[in-house]
């Protein structure tokens, strides 16, 4: 399959659909899917025909084993609020920060000789999606959402050019047999850093605790359990152990920077070169550190952590785009494996887990994760709404999602979050 850099846009554009068998007709069941009869009439008609065609074509080429050419989506920009109780409360807060601003700004006039709390300092974030909220997105992502599971696929913004993601998927038998060896070494590490990182306070953690827990160092060329999560009784009590595995923290790092240079070369070469900037850091986190690329210890703070995007819904909203014109993109892998061992896992083994689709609903695009799969995403996390499903898993089954993106602002811009009401209709390149 040919890998593409992240070049312009209208190169190899072609339409979706373009030379794919259509699906046969049915004469009879013969062991095929029965499809329920399509609305044929009404204002929903028109979209679920394009949906039902689209997922026919992919069912075909999928029962039939045929390859899957590079094709590309372009896709206009509607903003869609998938939880929109959440964005209501999100909204009261917003308010109530700038009315303290204001009032921040107003006293520091008045009184010029005292000092005030900055209420710029206080974090706007939206809490995380309640099950019910969670079920009825899930509802709306399943019905209304185009889904996206094998090939290679870029996604582009209808009216900016942009490309909004960029995703491959590999079936784990074509996997190349040194790419393999890498995959489970990562896995490997990752699994034995969660000994040395401070447990959950809950039994059930949040999804992608251990990823939060990692990090990178100053210098980018190896993987590190970030300060604030280390188990220094536990390092301290097995240090040879410790020490033995760190030693392969450079290799399981490069491991993720070849997978994103192989997907997207010019991209990952922007993305670290922004990361070991000087001044790569955002100008809204001004306490931040100088990232040092000579330092091989500290953590390279500007880089965050490594946990998969779970709600960023509202990413959009809080980038600033005056304090960084051209944020970073990033770029996410996606594995199937083993609770218990870490190590990847496959269908025959009994891995099954169920939905945790990647979504971007301004574009009514789903990312869905089958077994025997690796999923390489490149994506623009501070300029187009994203964010996951709940997943489900079952017996020793669990799904290892790594991201490599920049950190977040500490503060947001509450003024630009009151710009931009939820559902209004706007290109992403406007905000």
């Amino acid at each position: 399959m040919a890998l593409y850099s992240w070049r312009n846009p209208l190169e190899r554009r072609m339409s979706v659909g373009t030379h794919e068998p259509t699906a046969e007709p049915s004469g009879g069941t013969n062991g095929r899917e029965v499809v329920p009869p399509l609305q044929t009439s009404g204002p929903a008609a028109k979209p679920q025909i394009r949906k039902r065609c689209s997922e026919a074509r992919e069912s075909y080429r999928r029962r039939r084993g045929m390859g899957i050419s590079s094709h590309d989506l372009t896709k206009k920009i509607r903003k869609l609020d998938l939880f929109p109780e959440i964005s209501k409360e999100l909204a009261i807060e917003v308010e109530e920060a700038l009315k303290d601003l204001q009032q921040y700004e107003e006293n520091s006039k008045k009184y010029p000789d005292q000092s005030f709390p900055n209420p710029m300092d206080r974090t706007v974030l939206p809490r995380l999606p309640t099950e019910d909220e969670y079920a009825e997105a899930l509802k709306e992502v399943q019905d209304n959402f185009r889904t996206i599971d094998h090939g290679y696929v870029r996604i582009f913004d209808a009216k900016s050019i942009n490309i909004i993601c960029i995703v491959m998927y590999t079936k784990l038998s074509d996997l190349d047999q040194c790419l393999r060896l890498q995959l489970d070494f990562l896995c490997e590490f990752l699994h034995g850093c969660k000994s040395f990182i401070i447990p959950p306070t809950s039994e059930d953690p949040p999804e992608g605790y251990f990823m939060s827990a990692m990090g990178w160092s100053q210098n980018m060329t190896r993987l590190k359990i970030l300060d604030q999560y280390r188990d220094e009784k536990a390092i301290e009590a097995n240090r040879e152990v410790y020490d033995q595995l760190m030693a392969g923290s450079e290799k399981a790092g490069g491991t993720l920077w070849n997978m994103y240079n192989r997907l997207a070369s010019r991209v990952a070469e922007k993305t670290m070169k922004h990361f070991k900037k000087p001044s790569g850091t955002l100008s809204a986190d001004k306490d931040l550190p100088a990232v040092d690329a000579n330092d091989d210890e500290s953590t390279n703070q500007v880089a965050g952590n490594l946990a998969f995007p779970t709600n960023g819904f509202y990413a959009d909203h809080y980038w600033d785009k005056e304090t960084l014109p051209k944020p970073p993109t990033a770029f996410a892998l996606v594995l199937p494996t083993s609770k218990s061992t870490g190590q990847i896992k496959s269908k025959s083994e009994g891995y099954q887990v169920d939905h945790g689709q990647l979504v971007f609903p301004d574009v009514k695009i789903a990312l869905t994760f089958p077994p025997d799969t690796v999923c390489e995403i490149v994506f623009q996390p501070h300029v187009y709404a994203h964010g996951t499903m709940k997943a489900k898993a079952f017996g020793d089954s669990s799904r290892l999602g790594i991201c490599i993106q920049a950190a977040p602002s500490s503060t947001y811009v509450v003024k630009k979050l009151l710009e931009v009401p939820p559902n209004e209709e706007t290109s992403a390149s406007e905000k």
